[in-house]
């Protein structure tokens, strides 16, 4: 339609014209004006009925700039980063929008509605299938617990989905963050404030838009939080910010379009196999760590990694490693009340590839003494371990309740555990060795709305021997060979997680030795 082809074409010549490698204007200072940030608002509410040719002009726009950037002095290249991470925050807000305007179209903040006709006769049967196979059983658009249901975004046409792809992969990658940034429980992603907008309000299961009033969740409030969001002060690091905006923006396409995302990470995973020898381009890999996960597209991917990851070197190997722990994490915090139904029910993801996957990274773990394998691989073991509630229960039963692994095939994973717990008491404890028993706390952290699970129990069992090493003032600590992680980033990690879930223990164990006048120096926060 004419009009809203002059529309748009307004809006968005509006928006070029103001951008920092045009105006000279920061976006802080952008931030500050008015007739931009309205600007900005209307582009993003449009978003809601008219993503595709906004998003195609956007494109445009975004393609623009690369094209004018090179060969331009340092300070036009800064302006010009700047205007780029603007665009691709632009992008991905009114994708993320457009997102959000769907589940208040289906009523989230409403009670859920009356199952249709035959669905309540077949949900028993399909329960009692998924049982019997061991494997959790998905429920069309949700799943089986009592947290509203995961509806995604229409998928894009195929060409302007390939060409935000395209786009997303371009600037998510330049930069390349070290593993040591990413062995925590949240990924370089995390960094950019701008994200809760992104993962705690319409993105996840656990997390109901309902927090929000119904006025606020729909209306204009809501909407000045997208547009706050991106004009938001970057911070020093603006690869970081670009790579972070890019990803943001494969979140959604890989919602709407997995298919597509899916298919180009097995050909990267196909190309990494068949040529050992040249350099493989891992971006569409890597950009999974910002991927839309549910319980489906998790089992669907670490078939696709168990498959590859034995076969490949080691520093490739790592690179899977990383991204793969991240996926698991994505699952379990977008949809923590699949998670907790895996542990009330026993059931394990719908893939029989888990375990050849554990043994193939606790061979990583068993090949490395001095200095110990990286510490993903130790957080890795444990999430996938995490995965499988039965073998989580054979662990408390060997570790806990006996105190020792027996040798026979059931306890390799019990034997796992219980050499991370011989690890934490040793002279000299592997930093890898204190991240993985922190993942252990991180991810029954999730659990706590089933007392007394078995996760639970796991965890408790390590507080006292990592605690000893985090509030030893001598630091008998190893460092990984690569980046050390702080002591402090790693007390203040485990302190989180153990006021969660026994907070009365916590502050016990903690208050008197990080204030008063008996506190250590080193120990104050």
């Amino acid at each position: 339609m004419p009009y809203e082809i002059a529309l748009v074409e307004k809006l968005i010549t509006g928006f070029k014209e103001m951008l920092p490698c045009y105006s000279g204007l920061t976006i802080d200072q952008l931030a500050l004006n008015k007739e931009f940030f309205g600007n900005v608002s209307v582009i993003v509410q449009m978003h809601e009925m008219r993503l595709t040719p906004l998003l195609r002009r956007l494109c445009s726009l975004l393609e623009t700039l690369s094209r004018t950037a090179q060969g331009t002095d340092p300070r036009s290249a800064g302006m010009y980063q700047q205007s780029q991470l603007l665009v691709l925050r632009v992008i991905a807000m009114s994708m993320f929008y457009h997102w959000h305007q769907i589940y208040a179209a289906q009523g989230v903040n409403a009670d859920r509605k009356p199952a249709a006709d035959g669905a309540a006769d077949d949900a028993p049967a399909a329960t009692a299938t998924a049982a019997a196979a061991g494997t959790y059983q998905s429920a069309g658009a949700g799943y089986n617990n009592g947290d509203f249901s995961l509806f995604y975004p229409h998928p894009l046409e195929e060409v302007v989905a390939k060409r935000a792809l395209g786009l997303a992969t371009e600037f998510f990658r330049p930069w390349t963050s070290p593993p040591s940034v990413r062995t925590l429980s949240d990924t370089a992603g995390n960094q950019a404030w701008y994200m809760f907008y992104l993962r705690s309000t319409h993105t996840s299961q656990s997390t109901p838009m309902s927090i929000f009033m119904m006025d606020t969740a729909v209306g204009q409030g809501m909407l000045q939080r997208y547009v706050r969001a991106c004009l938001s002060a970057p911070t020093a690091d603006l690869p970081l910010e670009i790579q972070d905006a890019a990803g943001s923006i494969f979140t959604f396409l890989s919602a709407a379009n997995w298919s597509m995302a899916l298919q180009r990470a097995k050909t990267c995973l196909y190309l990494l196999l068949s040529r050992s020898d040249d350099a493989v381009d891992l971006t569409d890999i890597r950009l999974l760590e910002y991927a839309t996960m549910d319980i489906t597209r998790m089992a669907q991917l670490i078939e696709a990694f168990a498959e590859a990851f034995p076969r490949v070197k080691p520093a490739e190997q790592l690179k899977l490693a990383l991204v793969l722990r991240r996926v698991i994490w994505s699952f379990v915090m977008r949809c923590g009340g699949t998670f907790l139904d895996m542990h009330r029910s026993m059931l394990r993801p719908p893939t029989n590839r888990i375990e050849q996957l554990m043994d193939a990274i606790r061979g990583v773990i068993d090949a490395h003494t001095r200095p110990s394998a990286h510490p993903v691989y130790y957080q890795l073991m444990v999430m996938l371990l995490m995965l499988c509630p039965d073998l989580v229960a054979i662990a408390v039963e060997h570790v806990v309740e006996h105190s020792e692994g027996r040798e026979d095939g059931c306890s390799k994973n019990a034997r796992f555990i219980s050499r991370l717990q011989q690890q934490l008491i040793s002279r000299d404890v592997p930093e890898s060795a204190v991240l993985g028993a922190q993942e252990l706390q991180h991810a029954a952290t999730v659990l706590t709305a089933l007392p007394g699970n078995n996760a639970l129990r796991l965890a408790e069992c390590f507080d006292a021997d990592i605690n000893a090493v985090l509030l030893d003032s001598s630091n008998r600590m190893a460092p990984y060979r690569e980046e050390p992680i702080e002591s402090k980033l790693l007390l203040l990690g485990t302190m989180a997680c153990q006021f969660q879930l026994a907070p009365e223990k916590a502050l016990q164990t903690f208050l008197p030795r990080i204030s008063g006048p008996k506190a250590e120096p080193w120990m104050q926060l």
